[in-house]
């Protein structure tokens, strides 16, 4: 089944107090999802005339919604969408905004469709995914609560970036040695109106021969009075609006002032030298972490410069071409681009189907079982020859006390592997990822669904897992699979950390 026909099903909302962020990159997920020939359509209530006509022009349908959040007519409503799509396909629900507490999430994930939520701060006591996306540089440092077969992708490998800031040239070469072109963007919405004082500080700047193309969102209520603020500039200055190609003007830029929220990975993307303000209170790790990365020079919050500091480090970066080369690679080198493709992978990988291993599986586990990363990760690391594999595999199907699983997607590419050596109440659990399957979080939700599996299949109490000690990876996807870390022990001559899962202790946390 794949993403061919099917609808994801985008709630999300845009005003003059929020932005328009959590609606734009999740257009960069839908572009993803419908060049797999996926369909998409957005929910909410999306103020601005210019975004939704965008979202058409990209494919997308466009719903919008009565009530919102907390209000029970918006749930009412999503629900009703969820259950009239399902009846037409299938597909998934992505809800991005911090007003989607567990409870919602609990309520749309029950109407029978997969979940992601996107997420940047961790804000939630719990959350009810099945995929959790937090697509910021600090989202290691958080401890998400969620349910056991939630899969979290976690960083910039899952940064959602719309496909103008990747799709053609990136920047160019090196930076010019004496900036001039000053692109100032703060956001869709820029209820403070920080813009005003960006304009302040560039008053100060006293640069003749500086252009500046200053951005004002569809959702701007301040155009009047910045067009005032900027008939005082000795400068080239021009205020733009509906801006429908941002890459463009990130080409044209040599140096950017921005919001801390989605728009400073796209100038990195396009290694765009960048200084940031925070704007609130979600932004503020993301500055500091893209500054610590040396990806952007922070200012802080707003409120907490003045017009003439923000001037004084606007002339210091305008002459100092090795910082803004500097700013530029390190950008480059964050972000790739293919973030919302890694999405819509997981998304695929997440619906995965297990199976009782046949003889046709001989040859796919044979490649797994040999591949680099596994022997490293196994007690024996030589490599596998195929007579000696071939004879093992016959053998495993054969025996009575083994159950050997194979994952497979909705399209039937086989992804992984999971076999038990039953032992009575006990089994040894022994768990393998194809390479085109790892790196995209599905691994616990694999290892869980296969143990309740087995445990259906088997009268099982407890099924233990032997990792090598500095395999990390390995255990914390068991920790987060419900196994809880035992006394280490000896397997055959080599250390290994023992894991644990006991049905009875599962089932009474149910």
């Amino acid at each position: 089944m794949g993403v061919t026909g099917r609808m994801l099903l985008v709630r999300a909302d845009a005003d003059g107090r929020i932005g328009s962020g959590h609606v734009m990159r999740c257009l960069a997920l839908a572009q993803a999802w419908q060049d797999r020939g996926g369909k998409c359509t957005f929910v909410g209530s999306i103020e601005s005339d210019a975004l939704r006509r965008r979202l058409v022009d990209e494919g997308c349908g466009v719903v919008a919604l009565p009530h919102r959040h907390p209000d029970s007519g918006d749930l009412a409503a999503m629900r009703r969408l969820v259950a009239e799509q399902q009846q037409m396909d299938s597909g998934w629900v992505v809800l991005d905004g911090y007003h989607f507490d567990a409870a919602y999430q609990q309520a749309v994930r029950g109407s029978g469709r997969p979940l992601l939520v996107v997420d940047d701060c961790g804000h939630l006591p719990h959350y009810q995914a099945d995929i959790l996306l937090n697509q910021n540089a600090h989202a290691g440092e958080i401890a998400y609560d969620a349910t056991a077969e939630t899969v979290r992708l976690m960083g910039l490998r899952y940064l959602l970036l719309r496909q103008e800031f990747f799709s053609g040239n990136r920047g160019g070469g090196d930076v010019v040695g004496r900036a001039r072109r000053l692109l100032v963007t703060l956001g869709g919405a820029d209820a403070c109106n920080v813009t005003a004082k960006v304009i302040d500080a560039l008053l100060h700047l006293k640069v003749p021969d500086l252009e500046a193309r200053i951005v004002v969102g569809a959702l701007n209520p301040h155009r009047r009075e910045l067009e005032e603020h900027l008939r005082k500039a000795s400068f080239e200055g021009e205020l733009l609006t509906s801006v429908d190609d941002m890459a463009s003007l990130m080409r044209w830029a040599d140096l950017a002032i921005s919001g801390a929220g989605s728009t400073c990975w796209e100038l990195a993307a396009m290694g765009v030298p960048c200084v940031v303000t925070v704007l609130a209170d979600n932004q503020e790790r993301l500055a500091s972490s893209l500054a610590a990365a040396g990806a952007c020079v922070n200012l802080g919050w707003y409120h907490q410069w003045q017009a003439g500091e923000g001037a004084e480090l606007l002339a210091e970066l305008l002459e100092d071409a090795e910082r803004r080369q500097a700013l530029r690679g390190q950008g480059l080198r964050l972000v790739d681009g293919r973030g919302a493709e890694r999405v819509v992978r997981a998304m695929e990988l997440a619906e995965f189907s297990l199976r009782h291993a046949t003889d046709d599986d001989c040859q796919v586990v044979f490649s797994w079982a040999n591949d680099p990363e596994v022997r490293a990760a196994s007690f024996s690391a030589g490599s596998i020859g195929w007579d000696e594999h071939c004879r093992w595999f016959a053998e495993r199907l054969r025996d009575e006390h083994h159950l050997f699983y194979v994952a497979t997607t909705a399209e039937g590419e086989p992804i992984g592997q999971v076999r038990f050596a039953v032992d009575g109440t006990e089994a040894r659990i022994s768990v393998c990822l194809g390479q085109r399957s790892r790196g995209y979080g599905i691994g616990s939700r694999l290892i869980r669904r296969a143990v309740l599996q087995a445990g259906k299949e088997t009268p099982l109490c407890r099924v233990v897992a032997l990792i090598r000690p500095e395999n990390m990876a390995s255990r914390h996807c068991f920790a987060r699979a419900s196994f809880r870390r035992m006394a280490d022990v000896d397997y055959n001559g080599t250390a290994a950390v023992s894991m644990e899962f006991v049905f009875e202790e599962e089932g009474a946390a149910a």
